[in-house]
């Protein structure tokens, strides 16, 4: 993560290279997402625009990436995981999956998918062949967004010469974040359960 993230400061690149970074996370590189978050940190230490507009400029590529994913699944829908570029952007048989979490538990699936690593690109394509609402859909990934890009950002901002020490504390938060994801899934799997079963009770 180091490396990665000195390397796009020390090149110049700037918040060019930070976009590019979170659309190919997004296209199935294996790029955390915090990576980019905590680059444009870096960069506000170090005389780029301060932590409250990098912060701005993170969030406003990560919900324009992630709504570009939700137009091509209600544009296109199934369809377009049957070319060849669309199997390469994301397997049909997950957005499947996907799709029936989100009719069966909401918008709820939407704002855990922002936290999801690896599922994030199938459950929003997934929300637009399941029809959400535009509006509903940014406003659950927003509100997610606007937990985790502050926080990172300003965890490159504080650590920018000490980015040796953040990698540990990197770790636990990936942990904690996916040990709540897990928990909410749990709940909604054990409320789904119950339901069903008082539904073949009756």
């Amino acid at each position: 993560m180091e490396e990665m993230i000195l390397r796009v400061v020390e090149s110049g690149w700037g918040y060019p290279g930070i976009l590019a970074m979170i659309v190919v996370g997004g296209l199935g590189v294996p790029i955390p997402e915090d990576v980019p978050l905590i680059t444009a940190g870096v960069l506000a230490a170090y005389g780029g625009p301060n932590v409250v507009a990098a912060s701005a400029f993170c969030l406003g590529f990560i919900l324009a990436r992630d709504f570009a994913f939700f137009w091509m699944g209600r544009r296109y829908g199934m369809q377009l995981l049957q070319s060849g570029w669309g199997r390469r952007l994301v397997p049909a048989h997950l957005v499947e999956r996907m799709t029936l979490r989100i009719q069966e538990h909401g918008i709820k699936v939407v704002a855990g998918g922002r936290f999801a690593v690896g599922l994030r690109t199938a459950i929003f394509f997934a929300a637009g062949v399941a029809a959400v609402p535009p509006r509903r859909f940014l406003l659950a990934d927003g509100l997610a967004a606007l937990l985790s890009v502050p926080l990172w950002v300003g965890l490159g901002w504080l650590f920018a010469e000490n980015l040796d020490k953040l990698e540990p504390i990197v770790r636990d938060l990936r942990l904690a974040f996916g040990l709540a994801l897990a928990a909410v899934v749990g709940f909604l799997v054990a409320r789904w359960w119950r339901r069903r079963r008082a539904e073949e009770t009756a």
